[in-house]
């Protein structure tokens, strides 16, 4: 399988094999460093993980994470974390009330004036309410925005708001933002994620989870993941290519390639599916703010019976562009083969 291939870019990396990991393991870009590290120090990241340092590594070294290329846990459910093989997070602020109602296709939000100046021109901004998307779910409305410039208590942002956020006290829907300090994720290469075919009856198995970061792009291929092999979580300005293809039961494809939740935005996704149960989902999860945005979608996909393309209600916009889908069982496509 291909292997993650470093670049001089990055002045520090880790190397490390997850439990049971019988396929080796690829090394990827995951944070930086907060203050010097020796040689030698271990690590320890989400998922169980854990990483020695190679060489010393100075503060803001960018660390790397391993992602086992097979279950490191096997058929059962003991000791299994989620059963994502990796994690990546940036973190969001206290949230602050809105002074004033921001309208759709506005680009400005009325902030305390104490907040606004804490704000930067470029910084990520979170901005949802307590009111409900669509009138049949509870999945609040919200999307994110970046900070143009700052006038006193008025933020001018660089995009427009698809939204309309209504201020007002609680029960009213509490219009409020919050500063989102975005991770960073990144993949050189092509980053392959397989799963035992023995265990892949289990629709628990995950990829690759990611949230609240900057742009994470790469290029990756999953087989044998049955559930969601990439899933995005309020990311901004994601781009992945995803090859994928799941051996499982005869009856029925299962898993989800791409998944983009929440106030993912302006993402660009492409690729190649067979037999997933979707090749693209998108929606909104409980734990976040909002819904996705403006994704455009370009893929070839093959299903022996799910919706191929979908999604659900707590959507704001998806774009299709040119995307092929074939239903029924047939052969595998574009050279993936049983």
């Amino acid at each position: 399988s291909p292997i993650h291939q470093p670049s001089a870019r990055y002045p520090a990396w880790v190397t490390a094999a997850a439990p049971g990991a019988a396929k080796g393991a690829t090394s990827l870009p995951v944070q930086p460093l907060p203050s010097p590290a020796a040689a030698g120090t271990a690590i320890t990241f989400s998922g169980g993980v854990s990483a020695t340092l190679t060489a010393n590594a100075g503060a803001g070294a960018t660390v790397l994470a391993v992602a086992a290329l097979r279950d490191p846990v096997g058929p059962g459910e003991t000791g299994r974390t989620n059963g994502r093989f990796l994690v990546a997070s940036g973190t969001i602020g206290a949230f602050t009330e809105l002074l004033a109602t921001a309208q759709a296709g506005s680009n400005t939000l009325a902030v305390p004036p104490s907040f606004a100046a804490t704000l930067a021109e470029g910084d990520l901004l979170q901005v949802t309410s307590d009111a409900p998307f669509e009138p049949l779910s509870t999945r609040v409305q919200g999307e994110m925005a970046t900070v143009r410039e700052v006038h006193g208590g008025v933020v001018y942002l660089t995009q427009p708001l698809h939204d309309t956020y209504v201020h007002g006290a609680s029960p009213a829907p509490r219009a409020r933002v919050a500063v989102v300090d975005p991770g960073s994720f990144s993949v050189t290469g092509r980053l392959v994620i397989e799963r035992d075919r023995a265990d892949h009856v289990n629709a628990d198995t995950f990829g690759i989870q990611l949230a609240y970061l900057d742009a994470p792009h790469g290029t990756l291929e999953m087989r044998n993941v049955q559930g969601a092999g990439l899933a995005l979580y309020s990311c901004w300005r994601p781009c992945f290519h995803v090859d994928a293809i799941n051996h499982a039961r005869a009856d029925q494809d299962e898993g989800q390639p791409v998944q983009v939740m929440n106030s993912t935005m302006y993402g660009r996704f492409t690729g190649t599916v067979a037999h997933a149960r979707h090749a693209y989902a998108s929606g909104a999860s409980g734990g976040y703010y909002g819904v996705p945005w403006d994704n455009r979608v370009t893929m070839t996909a093959t299903s022996a019976g799910g919706a191929i393309f979908d999604c659900h209600p707590q959507v704001g916009s998806t774009y299709f562009d040119g995307c092929v889908a074939i239903s029924g069982a047939i052969a595998d496509v574009a050279g993936f083969t049983a």
